[in-house]
Parts: structure tokens; sequence; C-alpha cells
């Protein structure tokens, strides 16, 4: 048994909506500890042991996540040095790349890098990059339809970044205005207050942003490919409830679904 097995155990326990309500807990917890130094002795005495414990869950409830995300991160930038990507081109994806007016940023490549399990954008330099085993496995048509849908994030870059800082700001103002309102609070739940905040708006944003390079990447090239796709890989998971960062399967299915129906011939 590994070491980390029963780390992993705890960690998968909470399903997804347990780990936002979780979170929502802290915010609210947060925005009340405001009042820290208002509030009676007997109430101070019982909030901090509270307050540490929900904080302590919510990490705990989160850290599978956190701990996938750090590794696919670090697996594809640090370590990936040892997996050269290899280009992948050829008329169709140059062509949808001209569709969806990427073709001077967007360059598509496979990977051997275990780390990379999924295909993802590097922000950055707009690099897109699938799994080489994805490419042998799946139809043209789902890896088309998956480049689609990376080249939908790349179309609207710039508006996810704004809106992942507007996040980050709103909630900072929102935390320093409670601040002005009472003068005095303890650092740690001003901090801790408003990072779950923007950690919760950021999830949210970060949802719209896959739904919209959904319909991006599905009005390029019909739906069917990554319906298919997502069909696929719902039925590997044992939970399809998404996570902080996509949102559910089905749910992704469904918003396309409509598309369909534009697709089909007269």
């Amino acid at each position: 048994m590994s070491k980390f097995s029963l780390f992993k155990d705890i960690a998968d326990f909470f399903s997804f909506k347990t780990r936002r309500l979780l979170t929502w807990a802290v915010v609210v917890a947060s925005v009340a500890g405001m009042l820290y130094w208002h509030m009676p002795a007997m109430a101070r005495s019982l909030f901090f042991p509270a307050y540490f414990w929900l904080i302590t869950t919510a990490i705990l409830s989160s850290s599978r996540f956190f701990f996938d995300f750090a590794r696919t991160i670090f697996g594809a930038f640090i370590f990936g040095r040892r997996y050269r990507p290899v280009p992948f081109s050829n008329p169709e994806v140059e062509a949808l790349a001209g569709k969806m007016g990427v073709q001077r940023r967007a360059k598509v490549f496979t990977t051997d890098n275990p780390h990379v399990q999924s295909a993802f954008t590097n922000a950055f330099n707009s690099r897109v990059y699938i799994p080489t085993s994805w490419v042998r496995s799946f139809p043209p048509t789902e890896i088309i339809g998956v480049i689609a849908h990376e080249f939908g994030h790349i179309k609207r870059g710039w508006r996810s970044v704004l809106e992942f800082g507007i996040a980050i700001t709103a909630s900072y103002v929102f935390f320093v205005l409670l601040l002005e309102l009472v003068y005095v609070v303890p650092t740690i739940i001003f901090d801790v207050g408003y990072i779950a905040m923007a950690f919760l708006i950021a999830s949210f944003i970060s949802w719209r942003t896959e739904y919209r390079a959904d319909m991006e990447g599905a009005r390029a090239t019909g739906p069917e490919g990554l319906i298919s796709m997502f069909e696929y890989w719902k039925n590997r998971f044992p939970r399809d409830e998404g996570s902080e960062t996509h949102p559910p399967l089905s749910g992704r299915i469904r918003r396309l679904e409509p598309l369909l129906d534009e697709s089909m011939p007269a």
C-alpha cells in the first residue's frame, strides 16, 4: 500500500459539491470573523478553534485537486524537457486555425510526457499540447474537436486573463471595505477570507471559460467530435461532478446538443 494511499482516500472522500460548500463556509466565517473584536469574550474563545478546524477541513478536502494541479504544472513545464514535443499539423488543423482566427498564434504539438494526461493550452505562448496516446487512440474528428476547443481558449485568452484579474481584485477590495467598517481585524481572517472568495470566483470564471471554448470550437467544427470525446470520458469517471476548474461533462454535453440540429443538413 502506498504511503499516500490513506491521505488520497481521505481527499477523495469529499465530493466537489462538498469542497465548494466548505469553501463557501470559510468565506462566510471570515466575514463574520471581521467582527472578532466586537464579539463577546465567550464567542471569541470559541471562534478560532472552530475557524481553524473549518480551514483545515477545507484545505484537506481540496488537497487532491491542488496536488494534481501542481503535479501537472511542474511535470509539464519543468520536467517536460525530457520529452520533446512533436509538431502536429495537417491541412485540416491549419484550416481550422485560419477559420477561428488564431493561425498566427496557435501551434499544436503532441507529447509523450506522462504528466500531460489531457489536452491543454499554454496561455503564455498559445501552444496546444495533446497526449500522443490520444492521437493514436481517438478518431481524427474527435482530435480536431479537442483542438478547436483549445483554439477557443486562445481566441478568448485576453478576456479570461482580465476576468481572473477582476476576480482577485474584487475579492480583495470587498474585504478591504469590511476592514474600513470594523477598523481592526486579525490578519489571518482578512487573508483567508479574500483568498477563499477569490478562489470561488475564479472557479466560476474557469467554468464559464470552458463553456465558451466548447461553443467556439463546436461552431467551427460541429459539436459531434467534442460530444463524443466528452461521452467517452464521462463513462470512464466514477463521478461526473466537475472540478474547481472544469464543469461536469454531462453539463457540457447538454450545452452542445442544440448545435447538433444546426450542423445537420437540411
